[in-house]
């Protein structure tokens, strides 16, 4: 699909499994263990959004790496972090929501993704006090309304998407990892040393998405640009589409 040069970001509708010929399209790529796996959940919803993830990111990575997406084989982390069975360069992450499911792939280093809803807003607030450092809690004091809405939603994904390109799981406290905002909108990322011996490794990308926060954490990553490309229909059409604007920036010494 692209130079290996891009971050390669990939989207997908869960609602549009509901067209039986698409679901069986897509599930037709799945493994028979993660066929298992979407018989398993109980409720369309949750069938749904398994279903676009995982055809999903087997159709991004097939078509990055040009093999065939049945045949992917894939193996985790001891913290769930997923690979290839067999590294061949490529790295990659998965998110999704009930309404939308991401995959990135790099060419550069580890990666992480995170994508959220800003509908979910108030029930990141319930955690708020537990994830957000003091610093993020006062700046979102001071704001009310959607500007709250979407800086609490964006705050989760940059947190989620770098621990989950650590591939460390929930072993980290997220509150000792700070963005704050300055008066001109530039995201200051400050991570202890003691959390992360090379935060500078890391670049930042936040944009948003259908009404959602979308953040992709890479390592080792120049300005390389961000291309984006949706799957449609029963034979898989990747539509290449125009990437809004990306708030991209490294983490400082804390």
């Amino acid at each position: 699909m692209s130079e290996t040069t891009e971050l390669e970001l990939w989207f997908a509708y869960p609602q549009d499994t509901a067209e039986r010929e698409i679901a069986a399209s897509w599930a037709s790529v799945l493994s028979q263990d993660e066929l298992h796996r979407l018989h398993q959940f109980r409720f369309q919803m949750d069938r749904a959004r398994y279903l676009a993830a995982h055809a999903l990111l087997r159709i991004a990575v097939s078509r990055s790496i040009g093999m065939p997406a049945r045949s992917l084989r894939f193996k985790t982390n001891e913290h769930g972090k997923p690979s290839l069975d067999h590294p061949i360069g490529v790295q990659f992450n998965l998110s999704h929501t009930r309404h939308l499911a991401a995959c990135v792939i790099s060419h550069r280093g580890e990666i992480g993704l995170d994508v959220e809803g800003f509908d979910r807003s108030q029930e990141i607030a319930e955690v708020g006090s537990e994830v957000f450092s003091a610093t993020e809690l006062a700046e979102l004091a001071t704001l009310s309304g959607v500007q709250r809405d979407v800086r609490r939603t964006q705050l989760w994904t940059l947190k989620e998407a770098y621990v989950k390109a650590l591939g460390v799981g929930l072993s980290i406290p997220t509150n000792e990892i700070s963005f704050s905002y300055d008066t001109a909108q530039q995201i200051h990322a400050r991570i202890s040393r003691a959390l992360d011996a090379q935060p500078g490794r890391w670049r930042f990308c936040l944009l948003e998405h259908e009404k959602h926060s979308v953040c992709l954490v890479v390592e080792n990553a120049d300005e390389s640009p961000v291309s984006m490309c949706t799957i449609y229909g029963a034979t898989c059409v990747a539509q290449r589409r125009a990437t809004p604007a990306i708030t991209s920036f490294r983490c400082e010494k804390s």
